[in-house]
């Protein structure tokens, strides 16, 4: 790792688009915190709540940031769906589920609903399907006859 001066500038995110300074949000310390950028997922970055920059701050770090274009939210919504159900997976623990939660909520939004409109699809499948609290397992299907005159002779 390279090392910059004290007065070195703190590196800016690059962004490409025509509103690229008003979707820059870098989060800046003094010239004494200054480092090279760690990379992110996949180079394009990840998506993150919306205080961790200021947490990367407060624990003197620099966060570089950007505002998702949007034609990249979805994306970037169903790739921290990924991370997060890995997370819970690899270690059952519950605090995951409500961060799973988040990003269905913010999936339901990018998809033109709340948590309001989740809250009221769910009752109606849990009616039509039913839910998971009697654990079956199913095994295998032995398909149904097919109805007399309805095939081939």
């Amino acid at each position: 790792m390279t090392s910059r001066p004290d007065n070195a500038a703190v590196p800016q995110p690059t962004t490409s688009g025509p509103d690229n300074a008003a979707d820059r949000r870098p989060t800046t310390a003094g010239p004494d915190k200054a480092a090279e950028p760690q990379p992110t997922t996949a180079g394009r970055g990840k998506l993150v709540r919306d205080r961790i920059p200021h947490l990367i701050s407060a624990d003197g770090g620099v966060a570089l940031t950007r505002v998702a274009a949007a034609g990249e939210h979805l994306p970037l919504l169903r790739d921290k769906l990924a991370e997060e159900v890995a997370e819970f997976l690899d270690g059952n623990d519950v605090t995951e589920l409500a961060d799973i939660l988040e990003v269905v909520y913010a999936l339901a939004a990018a998809l033109g609903t709340d948590a309001g409109g989740l809250d009221r699809i769910r009752p109606a499948k849990l009616v039509e399907r039913g839910g998971f609290g009697e654990r079956l397992v199913l095994t295998g299907v032995i398909p149904a006859e097919p109805a007399r005159g309805s095939g081939p002779p």
